[in-house]
């Protein structure tokens, strides 16, 4: 395993740790392409994107502006939704080895709205959802303000998400990768990929700023970064890196430890 940082130490600690089972429904979808523009010049927008000339970033935008159709979406839908129970599945397993140590719970999750158009987008999109097995609650005022006292009174209403789950993704990555190194895996932290020599079709070495290595199988999964070594293996991985948050900060009251959807603000505030 060959990390450019420390195991846990990037994304897997600046997510929100959320196994969102009920959010199939993908980004690029009827109605969102007008939103989606906005939102990718916006600098404190949910979804920006660095405007730049670079030929791999327009093909991209293409390819969203394409997807946004009802058909794409469908499709889209019943992927993820296999994706992530079957990946829920998983991550019940490993709650059963290891749960106590990275704080997984099982107890779903309200998406709160700010006002009436906010509150029915969300009820119709639930309706969505019930196709594949994903079952929700409606919460009016009164019922968000007894699941959590401190939700400020602007909010108007919310969906109780039964089958999502969250656990603290740093902890989480923490423990896996003990497993593997009890297993026999070998971890090379603060080691950066530099190339790969080719031979026929295949990867006969890895180059790395520790020295060289003859895989037998790789596995690329570099987020963001893999656009960068992908060329170097005739790939073009449709992959663009966004702007994203990721704030902690110390709760001194967690009775209620679910995660909280923000959803007009696209936000995710989630106890670790």
């Amino acid at each position: 395993m060959v990390d450019q940082g420390e195991v846990g130490a990037a994304c897997s600690s600046g997510n929100a740790g959320i196994i969102a089972r009920s959010h199939i429904i993908p980004l690029p979808r009827p109605g969102v392409l007008r939103q989606g523009i906005k939102w990718l010049f916006d600098p404190e927008g949910p979804f920006y994107i660095k405007p730049r000339v670079n030929l791999a970033l327009w093909s991209w935008l293409l390819r969203f502006g394409l997807a946004c159709r009802k058909a794409p979406m469908v499709r889209s839908m019943r992927l993820l939704s296999n994706l992530i129970e079957s990946s829920l599945v998983l991550y019940e397993q490993f709650a059963s080895m290891g749960g106590p140590e990275f704080h997984f719970g099982h107890k779903g999750s309200p998406a709160l709205y700010k006002s009436s158009k906010g509150f029915e987008a969300g009820a119709r999109e639930a309706e969505l959802l019930r196709p594949y097995g994903i079952e929700s609650k409606a919460l009016d005022q009164a019922a968000v303000r007894e699941l959590e006292p401190r939700i400020q009174p602007q909010v108007v209403g919310g969906i109780y998400l039964h089958a999502d789950a969250h656990l603290n993704p740093f902890e989480f990555v923490r423990w896996l990768a003990s497993q593997a190194k009890s297993k026999g895996v070998t971890f090379l932290t603060w080691t950066g990929v530099s190339g790969f020599e080719i031979a026929g079709n295949e990867i006969s070495t890895v180059t790395t700023t520790q020295g060289d290595f003859e895989p037998g199988h790789i596995v690329l999964a570099a987020g963001s970064w893999s656009p960068r070594l992908d060329a170097r293996l005739r790939l073009a991985l449709p992959i663009q890196p966004a702007k994203g948050y990721s704030i902690t900060v110390k709760c001194p009251n967690q009775d209620h430890s679910v995660p909280l959807w923000l959803s007009e603000s696209r936000v995710v505030a989630t106890p670790v």
